[in-house]
């Protein structure tokens, strides 16, 4: 059924029903619509129903509370006439259903991704994703590739010249995770904003569990499988002497990104795409990048501060990670943009109320050294 013909279906229905569409409408939707648009709905619930919003959620809005919206879950929904049902009865009945739980979960899932999104913009773009299929210990070889010969007419192609480096580390997966349990009384008490949120809130803190962990990543001065720290003297990625952002500390850590070698010895040009920095060198920053380079310069390096490294005066200058890496996220399947997924508990489900479990799945290593640290001033 297509969208522009919800309202017409409704009003159908409830004429050979003998009720108000509003009545109908309070248990006239699908599981599968409750799904759909169920972050829509709360949104609309707490904040007013959007401009754009479709004629199915501009409907559930105008016709449903929270409770309404909990109890069209009811597994027995359709049975009875509304109006003749507890809707107590009901309320408990459907909080306990997997319909409800899983309607849920995914509403919590879609609201906290918007503000999970928000809180890793830009960051989590430091660190290529890889997915894999377990929580297993995972090593990701280091290959250089050499360039392409000259091919003569009529000539052979020469074996390129693939040389495989150390890896610099293994990780695996590791689970981060917690619930948020729901009280019986928010669903009585039709507190969509309360869900709204606590929704909103989860999703920043799914954020900042990525963050702190890529900060702690990047920041770390342990050896490496060739012991050697992320950032030395010997593969040049360590800039000697320490200096704040400026024009002349920056193009210093241009050249010297643009030098560094895959393990096959060959200059691998890597062009700046990230300035990372302390919030204390945030200002400076911008002031740098903007008198370089033009708004809207694809040159233009990206700044991204993170208010979670312990030292407020060292800064990083790294370059695309689809195309020389140096940190690495791992991912469990498909998981890149958002690693992490909100579910039921079902043990938990009753009718006092609905916990969700929430959890990320993520790892952060050393893959490569195209990296720049400067220990600042």
């Amino acid at each position: 059924m297509t969208e522009n013909r919800r309202e017409a279906f409704l009003t159908q229905l409830a004429d050979q029903r003998g009720i108000s569409v509003a009545q109908f409408a309070k248990f006239g939707f699908s599981p599968d619509e409750l799904r759909q648009y169920g972050a829509d709905f709360i949104r609309g619930r707490a904040n007013g129903i959007a401009a754009d919003a479709s004629p199915t959620v501009r409907s559930m809005v105008e016709h449903l509370s929270f409770g309404d919206w909990v109890r069209c879950h009811d597994p027995r929904h359709g049975q009875m006439d509304p109006d003749s049902r507890d809707t107590d009865q009901i309320l408990t009945r459907a909080m306990t259903s997997s319909d409800f739980t899983a309607s849920l979960a995914n509403t919590i899932a879609e609201i906290s991704g918007t503000t999970f999104d928000r809180t890793v913009a830009g960051a989590v773009n430091l660190a290529r994703p890889v997915g894999v299929s377990d929580f297993k210990s995972t090593t990701l070889a280091r290959v250089g590739v050499g360039t392409l010969d000259t091919v003569a007419d009529g000539a052979a192609y020469e074996r390129l010249r693939v040389t495989e480096g150390q890896a610099l580390e293994d990780a695996g997966i590791e689970e981060h995770g917690g619930t948020i349990s729901f009280s019986r009384k928010v669903f009585y008490g039709d507190n969509a904003g309360l869900l709204l949120t606590t929704a909103m809130e989860a999703g920043g803190a799914q954020g900042r569990t990525l963050l702190t962990a890529l900060t702690s990543k990047l920041e770390s001065t342990a050896n490496l499988a060739d012991g050697r720290a992320p950032f030395n003297a010997t593969d040049g990625n360590l800039v000697a002497a320490g200096a704040a952002p400026s024009t002349p500390t920056l193009d210093e850590a241009i050249q010297i990104l643009r030098g560094l070698t895959n393990p096959a010895g060959d200059v691998v040009g890597v062009g700046p795409r990230f300035l990372v920095v302390h919030p204390a060198l945030e200002t400076v920053s911008r002031g740098v990048i903007n008198h370089i380079w033009e708004p809207g310069d694809p040159a233009r390096v990206e700044l991204v501060v993170l208010p979670w490294l312990t030292d407020s005066n060292a800064w990083y200058l790294m370059g695309d990670p689809q195309v020389a890496p140096a940190l690495t996220m791992l991912h469990l399947g498909q998981h890149a943009g958002r690693p992490f997924h909100v579910e039921p508990v079902r043990t938990k489900a009753s009718s006092s109320g609905v916990d969700l479990a929430v959890t990320a799945d993520f790892a952060f290593l050393w893959t490569g050294r195209f990296a720049v640290k400067n220990p600042g001033a």
